[in-house]
């Protein structure tokens, strides 16, 4: 249905307890995914995922040092990456194009980057861009060590979901939705905010335009790989 979006938000929370194996730290992945459709109604469906903590997640190696330092990317490099990264793996899907960075669209991610930072909460924006909607993939990770993401690193992430998507029904599938974003045909434009907190997380944001997981509009717009 044309005018119809989707979009996808994770949060994580972490508690540590003993659950009869001894003292585990465990993560819960919370994902909640909105489709909005032209006339403004939405559906919201919330799915949650737990996994222990693996030792040395939290910035300690096994042996009781602490984690290496990343240095991170300067931001143009960062930026140079990601756009890098989305262009590798487009060019792998048949009849999809490049993306090229934005600079308008940069200012948007890096604004909502730095709001993610400030409320340490990973979820979408409600930017528009020349009135349209954006499309949009956040991440997040953390070390206590201080989390770092390269370019590739992210968009690494978000395609690496490409294992879930069923091409034979071309349609929104759960758990696809940054897959799906990165190698959407329609879409020709990128722009990309990083921002770090002083605890070591490390929040990630890409605008894409023209949008892309438009309810409706799967099977001309994500390909199979060639």
């Amino acid at each position: 249905m044309s005018g119809t979006t989707v979009s996808r938000s994770t949060r994580t929370e972490k508690i540590t307890e003993d659950r009869g194996e001894g003292l585990k730290t465990y993560v819960k992945t919370i994902v909640t995914e909105t489709t909005t459709t032209s006339d403004g109604k939405k559906t919201v469906t919330t799915t949650e995922t737990e996994s222990t903590e693996e030792p040395g997640a939290s910035g300690s190696s096994t042996d009781g040092k602490k984690e290496k330092e990343k240095k991170p990317q300067k931001m143009k490099d960062f930026i140079e990456d990601v756009v890098k990264a989305h262009n590798k793996y487009r060019k792998t899907h048949a009849k999809v194009g490049d993306v090229k960075h934005n600079k308008d669209l940069t200012v948007l991610a890096q604004r909502w980057a730095d709001h993610l930072a400030a409320v340490k909460v990973l979820k979408h924006s409600d930017d528009t861009f020349k009135g349209n909607p954006l499309g949009e993939n956040v991440a997040s990770k953390w070390s206590s060590a201080g989390a770092d993401y390269t370019g590739q690193e992210v968009v690494d992430q978000w395609y690496s979901e490409v294992s879930k998507y069923d091409f034979d029904k071309g349609q929104f599938m759960q758990g696809t939705g940054h897959f799906t974003q990165v190698v959407w045909k329609g879409s020709k434009e990128i722009g990309v905010g990083k921002a770090l907190t002083s605890d070591g997380r490390v929040y990630v944001v890409c605008n894409y335009y023209p949008a892309g997981n438009m309810v409706g509009q799967f099977g001309e717009n994500v390909f199979r790989a060639k």
